[in-house]
């Protein structure tokens, strides 16, 4: 099997572990270290007469999420159902749009305690939102370096020790810039993300990059242009934006592109691929899920790849998979839940690892896989 023929048959999704070896954060790691995080990131005098307020907007926030899991569900785990920073800032996105839709201990205090904080300043909640986001940019998902170049090395050496005009693309569920950085250089471009300078043109089919990159839900170096009405991806000189991204577990779609376009691809390549690689997902986004578990269904030979460390059986992810998508919230109308256990294999190992066994030796170990589905094709 050629890489051109390996590609075409695999999708690859990445969530936040593939991004952790590299030193970004998870989501969970985020919310754990944000009320200390309030401390060290707020420096500017008139910026610290609100510290202690945003203490407590973090405390409230966070004690009515947990309030609302037990609600759900009265073991609180770190399963499914644990909050996470999405869930923290979509509760402050609804209180700063004045959405009553929010967890309950919330609307029952609306007058005393939200009133009492927009009291003191109108624009509290946006001033802690843009905390929230600069910690994104500074830290959260700030890469290292030095440890992002080892992790995607594998990938990299493939790419640029072959002259085979393969094509593979990587959808992503991440912000961060840890394939951007480590792959694309001002005289060399490796990997193609749609944009051209700073603007949005989406024309993956007449560039010749080994690896398309398609950020599903944003990017750090993406932002809104108000005056154009556009997305345009910012350059190394301008840091005076705000990073367009889907953050927030409630609403995970924009219906504009390249959100759109890149969505359409996604369910395009789930389409025409046999294998489907899903490394350092939690599997929270439910709509990613249905069109995941909808795919697979459709083909028998079609198989699920979860690289995960802490994943122990198929049975077990099978079990959490549907936790997830019968856990009902008001924007849930209809999740898919039914997945065979034999569609399911899991691979215990982290991105890194997973990457140095599967890419080397020109991915031999990758076509392996693949080839094993094939055979039920064969007559003979």
């Amino acid at each position: 099997m050629t890489l051109t023929d390996l590609f075409q048959k695999v999708t690859f999704l990445l969530g936040a572990g593939a991004s952790k070896d590299s030193k970004c954060f998870l989501s969970t790691d985020m919310l754990r270290s944000l009320r200390k995080d309030i401390d060290s990131e707020i420096t500017a005098p008139t910026e610290r007469k609100l510290q202690d307020h945003f203490k407590e907007i973090h405390d409230f926030v966070l004690a009515s999420l947990q309030y609302q899991i037990t609600l759900r569900n009265p073991i609180i785990d770190s399963g499914p159902l644990s909050p996470n920073i999405e869930d923290f800032v979509a509760v402050v996105n609804q209180i700063i749009d004045k959405e009553y839709i929010v967890p309950y201990p919330l609307v029952g205090n609306w007058n005393d305690k939200i009133s009492k904080w927009e009291n003191v300043d109108k624009d509290i909640f946006i001033k802690f939102k843009k905390l929230i986001e600069t910690l994104l940019r500074k830290k959260y998902l700030r890469h290292d370096k030095g440890a992002n170049g080892g992790v995607l090395e594998p990938i990299k050496t493939l790419i640029s020790q072959t002259d085979e005009p393969f094509e593979m693309e990587v959808f992503t569920l991440n912000y961060d810039l840890t394939f951007e950085d480590n792959f694309n250089k001002q005289e060399e471009i490796l990997v193609y993300n749609g944009f051209e300078g700073s603007e949005w043109v989406g024309n993956y089919e007449n560039h010749s990059q080994h690896l398309n990159y398609y950020k599903l839900h944003g990017s750090l170096d993406w932002y809104l242009d108000q005056r154009e009405e556009c997305v345009k991806q910012a350059t190394e000189n301008e840091t005076e934006f705000e990073p367009l991204i889907i953050f927030g577990s409630a609403i995970k779609m924009l219906s504009f592109d390249p959100f759109l376009f890149m969505l359409s691809k996604f369910r395009e390549k789930l389409q025409q691929s046999l294998l489907y690689i899903v490394v350092g997902y939690s599997f929270h986004d439910k709509y990613i899920n249905n069109l995941l578990i909808q795919q697979l269904a459709m083909v028998p030979e079609r198989k699920l790849l979860v690289i995960d460390p802490y994943q122990k059986s198929s049975e077990e992810f099978v079990q959490f998979l549907e936790s997830v998508q019968k856990a009902k919230s008001i924007n849930d109308k209809i999740n898919f839940t039914q997945i065979s256990t034999k569609k399911v294999d899991i691979e215990a190992l982290t991105a890194e690892a997973f990457y140095k066994n599967y890419f080397k030796n020109s991915a031999d170990k990758l076509i392996e896989k693949v080839e094993e589905l094939t055979k039920e094709d064969r007559p003979f």
